[in-house]
């Protein structure tokens, strides 16, 4: 699950709100370019985000792992992130959030 640069912030949020998710990756031709977050459309609830394009609030990417790579390292990465993507040979396969973590315990 991604959203575009180019669109708009409604449809980011219509997004999250189908599949109940908190943050999303912003993807540009297979690529990570930022994300976005539910913190990031609160920040911009002033505007109309039907006109709002997510490359004009997008926040850092979320860090890479490898699929390979301990799940020990995961604590870390989100004490400071709100995600973590999963990396398969160069391609995003999944994203691991806060909830994942706390689910698995």
């Amino acid at each position: 699950m991604f959203t575009k640069p180019d669109d708009t912030a409604k449809k980011a949020v219509h997004m999250m709100r189908n599949f109940d998710i908190s943050q999303i990756a912003v993807m540009y031709r297979g690529t990570v370019v930022g994300s976005v977050s539910e913190t990031t459309i609160i920040k911009h609830l002033d505007k109309n985000l039907a006109y709002v394009r997510i490359n004009d609030i997008m926040d850092h990417p979320f860090p890479l792992v490898n699929e390979d790579d301990s799940v020990e390292i995961l604590p870390d990465l989100l004490e400071f992130h709100s995600a973590v993507l999963v990396n398969r040979r160069g391609k995003v396969t999944g994203i691991i959030t806060k909830a994942d973590l706390l689910s698995s315990r």
